[in-house]
């Protein structure tokens, strides 16, 4: 890993002093933290059970909110809501804050079938955005509850950009926790993140929000 500061360029005019509040200076530091993308040396390596293939950002628009989309070619794309994006990068370094929930289990009724829950987290040492989805209507416990594994390795300085934009969209730090606090929920498992060698997950059983 590197601790070379990232150049923002232009956006370091656009977001002044706010470049220097707690929040960001600790996400700045996380990112550099990260592995540096390259691709003629295929190097950081991937998260296990995964072949290198360098990822794409973007934002896009779904169901009238803006989010984050990952891509990678062959893989199904995933979205991550600004406000779920944001927590991400700064507690990636977090052993207890750092797997994010994207998305609430909910047991089926009558009226709507089950949803999965989603939980993320940021690998550093693979500059890797792993999302996990489980099986639907229940918390993700074991392994068996995972339904699918995707695995983002995506460049630091191109993850700041967006990361920097979201919280130009969204606003002030306090906003952005009430959100996170009013859709988080149960976790009960922690994407291991000591390493990129292997894929075992840590039970936790917490309380989150």
């Amino acid at each position: 890993m590197s601790d070379r500061k990232i150049d923002f360029g232009p956006l370091t005019d656009v977001m002044g002093v706010h470049m220097e509040t707690p929040a960001i200076h600790k996400a700045m530091v996380n990112m550099s933290q990260m592995a540096q993308l390259n691709v003629e040396e295929q190097t950081p390596e991937p998260y296990l059970g995964f072949t290198f293939k360098p990822a794409s950002m973007g934002l896009w628009k779904r169901n009238n909110d803006l989010q984050i989309v990952f891509a990678v070619a062959g893989g199904e794309p995933q979205y991550v809501a600004l406000d779920k994006f944001i927590p991400l990068v700064e507690h990636m370094d977090d052993s207890r804050k750092g797997t994010i929930v994207l998305q609430n289990h909910r047991p089926p009724t009558p009226k709507e079938p089950a949803r999965e829950q989603v939980i993320a987290r940021i690998v550093a040492r693979c500059s890797a955005v792993n999302i996990f989805r489980g099986n639907p209507g229940v918390i993700i416990n074991e392994d068996e509850d995972i339904r699918s594994r995707h695995s983002f390795q995506v460049d630091r300085a191109v993850l700041a950009v967006y990361y920097l934009a979201a919280k130009l969209y969204l606003g002030n730090d306090e906003r952005i926790r009430q959100m996170v606090a009013a859709t988080e929920g149960m976790r009960s498992y922690e994407i291991r993140a000591t390493n990129c060698e292997r894929d075992d997950l840590m039970l936790a059983a917490k309380l989150i929000g």
